[in-house]
This record gives C-alpha cells, sequence and structure tokens, in this order.
C-alpha cells in the first residue's frame, strides 16, 4: 500500500492481510524504457515509492453485503480516518467509535505484514498473454513464503501495464479451480483485484479493488465474503514534520 494498509476489510487469515497488501504497494510510475518484459517490471518496482498515503488524502467507498461505508483518509489529521456515512446516513458515535478501531487495527495488520512488492511474482514466471497498441498483459505466478504459500500455488496473477505512460492499470489474483490449501479446508473462490489510474500531475493512484473469498472449513463453517472499494477526491496533502 498500495500500501496502504487500508484494505483489510474482511480479513479471515494472515494470508489475505499479504494478498490486499499487494495492490496499495504496486501503486507507481514508471518510463517505458526497457524491451525486456522483466525489465520493465523490475524498474517499476525499483521506482516503487510505498509512502503515498503520506502525501495525499482521499475518499474510500467500501460495499458489501452490510451495506455502503463512505469514509475519509488524511495524513494531516491526527487521526487519519473518519466516517463520513454508512448507507447514505450520517453515522452514530457508537459505529464512528468502532471504524476509527477498525482502522487502526488495519493500519497495524498492513504494518506487519508488508513486503517487497517484487517478492510477489515467482521469478520466471512472468508470461506476455496479450499485447494491443495501449498496453501489455501478462500472467505471474504468484510468490508466498510459510502460510502464504500454501494459497499462492493455486492462484494464477495477471497484471497490466499501460503503454501510453508505463504505469499500472490493475493487478488480478484469483483462483480457476477450487483447491484445499491445507487439511480440513477448501477455497472456492478467491479474488483479489486492484485498479490504477495516472493522475493530471503524473502519480499513478489507485482506484478500485474488489475481494472475495468463499470457503469452507472442516465440513462445519462456511465463510462468504466480499467487498469492493472506491477512493476518489484524490489531493495532495502538506503535512508538518
Amino acid at each position: 500500500m498500495l500500501g496502504a494498509n487500508m484494505w483489510r476489510a474482511h480479513p479471515t487469515s494472515r494470508v489475505l492481510t499479504s494478498v490486499l497488501w499487494l495492490g496499495i504497494l504496486l501503486a507507481w510510475s514508471f518510463p517505458v524504457v526497457a524491451t525486456n518484459h522483466q525489465q520493465l517490471l523490475d524498474s517499476a518496482f525499483a521506482q516503487f515509492d510505498d509512502n503515498f498515503t503520506e502525501h495525499w488524502s482521499y475518499t474510500e467507498t467500501l460495499t458489501t453485503s452490510d451495506g455502503i461505508t463512505v469514509g475519509h483518509y488524511s495524513p494531516s489529521r491526527e487521526s487519519p480516518w473518519q466516517l463520513m456515512t454508512i448507507d447514505g446516513e450520517p453515522p452514530s458515535t457508537s459505529e464512528a467509535k468502532a471504524y476509527l478501531k477498525r482502522k487502526a487495527d488495519e493500519a497495524e495488520g498492513g504494518r506487519n505484514s508488508r513486503r517487497d512488492p517484487a517478492e510477489l511474482v515467482t521469478p520466471g514466471t512472468l508470461q506476455l498473454v496479450n499485447e494491443t497498441d495501449e498496453h501489455w498483459t501478462f500472467s505471474f505466478v504468484p510468490h508466498g513464503e510459510g502460510d502464504d504459500a500454501a494459497v499462492m500455488e493455486y492462484l494464477t496473477g495477471h497484471l497490466q501495464i499501460s503503454k501510453a505512460g508505463g504505469h499500472l492499470n490493475f493487478i488480478d489474483i484469483r483462483n480457476e479451480d477450487s483447491f484445499r490449501p491445507r487439511f480440513g479446508v477448501r477455497i472456492h473462490e478467491f479474488l483479489s483485484r486492484f485498479e490504477f489510474e495516472r493522475k493530471d500531475d503524473g502519480d499513478v493512484l489507485p482506484v478500485a479493488f474488489e475481494f472475495k473469498i468463499r470457503l469452507k472449513a472442516m465440513g462445519l463453517m462456511n465463510v462468504d465474503e466480499g467487498v469492493t472499494g472506491r477512493y476518489s477526491d484524490y489531493r495532495r496533502v502538506s503535512v508538518s514534520p
């Protein structure tokens, strides 16, 4: 965070946090100077600044089965998050307090799960699958270590790079078939997708994401969670040291 670590809306395990963080960590821009696909990607990683949440304020709109939540983030405030509305209505005091607690927990979890974005792509797996006048689309095998590896090996990654600006259009990680990452757990659906746009001043920032997970554990517990998000109203903010 993509860096922030602002998008663990419905975490179900440590690996979910890592994948959601991935999207934040990939908000970068870079010139198109390399003809080798891996060099093109390496150039992007090398120029990436993972501190964009220290310089921008924005509005976050989250949609889940529980409703629509709109919040505002600004690094210039002592408490950077503010809950604006829930389903179009002003929040109650208890709702606002619970929201701030959740955002603080998400930020702490994000800091603990940061990883070098270059480590995401398993070496030797990047492949060009489509090229147009506007973009390149690549597939890759997501890389994970420890608990992450048990899930990552069953997922397929795609990312798209704009030829006009050399920036990332989207990154998408999902499963194609149901799988069992460990005993007693079957994941039927897993999706993590982030979309990006270049702003007028040249910075590339996340503008949308989607996350879904549907699994069954030990034949007893069913998890079916999904969240979509939009990021808008970006404003550059000066923060006093």
